[in-house]
């Protein structure tokens, strides 16, 4: 179930509770159950993704490993536009394997927090 836009509450920014229509509804439940600071949020699917960074650092670490001082200077010229450009890629990739295999994240994130006064 797609929890996108829905509504929670939690007594700090990081755990929340509940699936609401609207902020109203949130602040209103969250009342009954929390005495003391009340934050509530808007849900969002929680989205997998790999950073092209992260990768061709990885490749020069095994690239070192594997070939020593030779490698030392191994995929250091790659540019900004060459590095987004992968990213976008290894994400297509990330997103199919993650899609065909029904490994979608069954959690969410919550962002839009607001502190709600008494």
């Amino acid at each position: 179930m797609d929890l996108t836009g829905k509504w929670c509450f939690g007594s700090d920014s990081e755990d929340f509770t509940g699936e609401y229509s609207t902020k109203e509804e949130a602040i209103t439940a969250g009342k009954e159950e929390i005495e003391e600071l009340l934050t509530v949020g808007v849900m969002y699917r929680a989205t997998p993704y790999i950073s092209a960074d992260d990768v061709i650092e990885q490749i020069q670490h095994h690239m070192d490993e594997d070939h020593g001082e030779s490698a030392e200077y191994y995929l250091d010229d790659v540019t900004k536009e060459q590095t987004e450009q992968l990213d976008i890629e290894l994400n297509k990739v990330i997103d199919t394997w993650i899609e065909r295999y029904g490994l979608q994240p069954n959690f969410y994130e919550v962002r839009d927090i607001e502190y709600i006064e008494e």
